[in-house]
């Protein structure tokens, strides 16, 4: 039988088999009201770095088990999105404070048990494996590759570089791939959570080289497997963040 633990401010760990109780939350109805009892678990695949959350809600009738998902969605046990009727139903208890409180709470303890298990650090440098280097490469320099742009008879030799999102609010995805060329020329590309990429900030001469080294990278499945390898570092840049953020807010002092 599962272990059922309270979530509180004092839980300072959590693994992939307990269960953890996030007590009682009230659900209000034009003609009454439902009182829920929530149970809560972590993922538990240790390969996995989700935020999703498995909560059953517990009436005095009958259980629902739901995924409620890092992106704030509530789904069925199979994964899929809960019809809107359903869902509106975890949404009225989701929107409590004490819903907030004790859900953040899970996934700071969540975020740290990865972190831990990872051994990240968010003060070490990012070291890119040698295997997904491509040609021309100078990774003492911040050179991760080189990749060739040809317009009109005119070939440009461009080395890049990935760098994260800096803004110190922002929890993004978002990868910039930066280039230089020989000759001092410098452009920039955006690559999002889902791999698209685009011209960063707009700009019309990062269009226009976008369009020409763009098929090269996409087909190149060492820069695919980098930019991979940089969206992992990211999450784990992020949570590092999370944790350091919600314990200088929500943890004393000792």
């Amino acid at each position: 039988m599962q272990e059922t633990k309270k979530v509180h401010i004092e839980l300072a760990e959590v693994d992939r088999e307990s269960t953890y109780n996030l007590g009682f939350f009230s659900v209000d109805f034009e003609d009454g009201s439902l009182l829920f009892q929530l149970h809560a678990r972590v993922c538990g695949d240790p390969k996995c770095h989700c935020d999703n959350i498995q909560m059953d809600w517990l009436t005095q009738h009958q259980r629902k088990s739901t995924w409620y998902t890092g992106e704030r969605e509530w789904h069925d046990e199979k994964h899929q999105p809960l019809p809107d009727e359903v869902a509106q139903v975890f949404k009225i208890a989701e929107g409590t404070e004490e819903f907030q409180q004790r859900y953040l709470h899970l996934v700071y303890l969540r975020r740290k048990m990865i972190l831990v298990e990872t051994g990240y650090d968010l003060e070490k440098p990012i070291m890119v494996p040698t295997e997904l280097l491509l040609d021309g490469a100078d990774p003492a320099n911040g050179c991760l590759g080189e990749v060739v742009s040809h317009d009109k008879g005119k070939a440009t030799r461009w080395q890049f570089m990935v760098d994260t999102c800096k803004d110190p609010e922002c929890y993004c995805y978002n990868l910039f791939v930066n280039l230089k060329s020989k000759g001092g020329d410098e452009r920039a590309l955006l690559v999002d959570e889902k791999g698209r990429m685009r011209a960063a900030e707009g700009r019309r001469e990062n269009k226009a080289l976008l369009k020409l080294i763009k098929p090269k990278l996409q087909k190149d499945d060492r820069f695919k497997s980098m930019i991979t390898f940089f969206q992992a570092h990211r999450r784990l840049e992020n949570y590092a963040r999370f944790v350091a953020r919600y314990e200088a807010e929500h943890l004393p002092v000792v």
